[in-house]
Order: C-alpha cells, then sequence, then structure tokens
C-alpha cells in the first residue's frame, strides 16, 4: 500500500512540475504579449488599433495558455493512470500469488 502511495505521491509532483512549466511557458507568452503591445503603443498608431491590436494578442496568448495547461493536466493524468495502474495489476499478482502459493501448501 506504501507503494502504492509513494506511486501516486510521485505522480503527483511530476504532474506538478509539469503544470509549473505550464504556468511558466504560459507566463513567457503574456509578458511578450504585453511586451508587443507596448511596442505597437509606442508606433504612434491610433488608439483603438492599439487597443483593438493588445485585446486580440492577449486573448490569443491568454488561448494559448490555456491549451498548454489543459495538455499538461491531461499528460499529467496520462502518467498517473499508466502508473496506477501498472502498480495496481502488479500488486494483484502478487496477492494472487500468495493465495496461490498458500493453496498449494
Amino acid at each position: 500500500m506504501e507503494d502504492i502511495a509513494g506511486g501516486v505521491k510521485s505522480i503527483e509532483n511530476e504532474a506538478e512540475k509539469i503544470l509549473e512549466l505550464a504556468r511558466n511557458e504560459a507566463n513567457e507568452i503574456l509578458a511578450r504579449a504585453s511586451e508587443e503591445s507596448k511596442q505597437i503603443v509606442s508606433a504612434e498608431l491610433r488608439l483603438d488599433e492599439v487597443k483593438a491590436e493588445a485585446k486580440r494578442i492577449i486573448d490569443n496568448t491568454q488561448s494559448q495558455a490555456n491549451q498548454q495547461i489543459e495538455e499538461s493536466k491531461e499528460k499529467a493524468r496520462g502518467i498517473i493512470n499508466i502508473t496506477v495502474g501498472d502498480k495496481t495489476d502488479s500488486i494483484v499478482r502478487r496477492v494472487v500469488g500468495i493465495i496461490i502459493g498458500a493453496e498449494a501448501k
């Protein structure tokens, strides 16, 4: 049982790392979008065009960030499912082996 708990904790840690990487990447994308919007403003374009472009960049960036986070969550769920399934199969085989071994004696 401790093996499963340790495995699950390890999986959770890996999932947290993946999510943190996704968040970091999303923050970098947002920072670049902010920088791009500042450059647009400094180019003295009409204010309405600047606002529309900034909104488009931020919306696009937010969408990319959300997609990256969802993909990372999906990867984490896949890791968890595979590892827990493998651990469960291993434990079931060991228990069956113990039971079969006890019946044979």
